[in-house]
């Protein structure tokens, strides 16, 4: 998991992909 992903997508896609 990425911090960009999660401040991006706010943790939603986080889930889905690990990027």
């Amino acid at each position: 998991l990425n911090v960009i992903s999660l401040s991006s997508d706010k943790g939603r896609v986080l889930t889905l992909r690990p990027s």
